[in-house]
C-alpha cells in the first residue's frame, strides 16, 4: 500500500490553547503595567513624606558634637522607598520585554518576581511572628511614632492617636497578615503565569529560526526505496553481480537511476519507500549517518535478519 511519508510536519496549534496564550500574555501585560504605576507612585509619595520625619537627638550635648542617630521610622521609610522604586523599575523592564517579544527583559522580570515572592513570603512570616511574640515592639513603634506629629495628622482620620496606638498596632498587624495572605497567592498565580509568558515570548522570538531550518531541510528530501536482495536481473542491471558477491561481508549502499521504473513496479518488487536528505544540500558525512539511520528505521520487521541485505533506489523523478 502506497503512503506519502510527511516530511517534518508542523503541528498547528490548537484554538483554545492559542487564546489561553493571548490571555496569559494580556494578563502578564496588564500586571507589569499596573504594578509600574503603582509602585513608582509608592515611591514617590515616601520620598515626598522624607521631609516630614526629622531627625532625633539624644542631647543637647549630643547635639552639639554633631553626634546624631537615624530615627527608625525614618530608615524604614528610606528602605521603603528604594524598594518601590526597585519594584517599579523592575515592572516596568517587564512591561517593556512583553510588549516588544524581548525574552532577556522577561526573563530578568521572572527572575526579579520569584525573588521578590520569596522575600515577601519571609518578611511577612518574620514580621507576623515578631510583632504577637515581642512586647516591647509595639511599644518602640508607638513611641516613634509619637515624634511625628506631620504623619499622626495624616492617620488621624482613621482614629488612631497617641493612647490607642499598641491597640491599632495590633488590629493592623493582623489585617495586614490577612492582606499579605491574599497579596502572596496573587503573587504566586502571577509568577506562574510570568514563566508561561516568558517561555511563549522564547518560542515566538526564536521560533522563527527553527522553523527556516526545518523549512529548508524539508525541501532537500528526496525519495527512495529499499529494494531487497536477490533481485530480478532486469531490475539490477545498473548494480555488478558478480562484485556484489566477492563482497558478501561489505553492504554497500549505491544510489541507481530509477528511470521508467514506477511505483507500482517498485511494490511489486517488495521494496519499501523511505525519504533522505538529498546528498547535495548537507555534508558527505552527515548525508551518510542520516541516511543509514532512515534505513534502519524503515525496514520492514520481518527483514532484520543480519544476513539480509538490500539495494538503494533513488527515485530521481520527485
Amino acid at each position: 500500500m502506497s503512503r506519502h511519508p510527511s516530511r517534518f510536519v508542523l503541528s498547528s496549534t490548537h484554538p483554545s490553547r492559542t487564546s489561553l496564550n493571548f490571555i496569559q500574555r494580556a494578563f502578564a501585560l496588564s500586571v507589569s503595567f499596573a504594578g509600574a504605576i503603582f509602585n513608582g507612585v509608592l515611591a514617590i509619595r515616601l520620598l515626598t513624606l522624607w521631609r516630614s520625619l526629622r531627625w532625633e537627638t539624644e542631647s543637647e550635648w549630643e547635639s552639639s558634637a554633631i553626634a546624631w542617630r537615624v530615627d527608625p521610622v525614618k530608615l524604614i521609610w528610606g528602605l521603603l522607598s528604594v524598594y518601590f522604586a526597585a519594584a517599579a523599575t523592575a515592572y516596568t523592564v517587564g512591561f517593556v520585554g512583553i510588549a516588544r517579544n524581548r525574552p532577556l527583559l522577561v526573563r530578568f522580570f521572572r527572575d526579579y518576581s520569584i525573588a521578590d515572592f520569596v522575600f515577601i513570603t519571609m518578611s511577612t512570616m518574620t514580621v507576623t511572628y515578631a510583632a504577637f511574640t515581642t512586647a516591647y515592639l509595639r511599644t518602640g513603634i508607638c513611641e516613634e511614632l509619637s515624634r511625628q506629629s506631620e504623619l499622626l495628622r495624616d492617620v488621624v482620620d482613621t482614629g488612631m492617636s497617641i493612647e490607642n496606638c499598641e491597640f491599632w498596632f495590633e488590629k493592623g498587624i493582623v489585617a495586614l497578615l490577612g492582606m499579605m495572605l491574599v497579596l502572596i497567592a496573587m503573587r504566586l498565580h502571577f509568577v506562574v503565569t510570568l514563566s508561561r509568558c516568558y517561555s511563549q515570548v522564547r518560542r515566538e522570538r526564536y521560533g522563527k529560526f527553527h522553523s527556516r531550518s526545518s523549512s529548508a531541510r524539508s525541501d532537500s528530501l528526496q525519495r527512495i526505496y529499499l529494494l531487497p536482495n536477490p533481485v530480478s536481473p532486469s531490475t539490477s542491471s545498473g548494480v555488478s553481480h558478480s562484485r556484489a558477491k566477492s563482497l558478501e561481508e561489505v553492504v554497500v549502499y549505491a544510489p541507481v537511476p530509477l528511470g521508467g521504473l514506477s511505483e507500482e513496479e517498485a511494490r511489486g518488487l517488495n521494496a519499501t519507500e523511505a525519504w533522505i536528505l538529498h546528498p547535495h544540500s548537507h555534508s558527505h558525512s552527515h548525508y551518510h549517518h542520516h541516511r543509514q539511520h532512515s534505513l534502519r528505521q524503515q525496514r520492514p520487521q520481518e527483514c532484520h535478519d543480519d544476513d539480509e541485505k538490500y539495494h538503494l533506489l533513488i527515485d530521481t523523478s520527485v
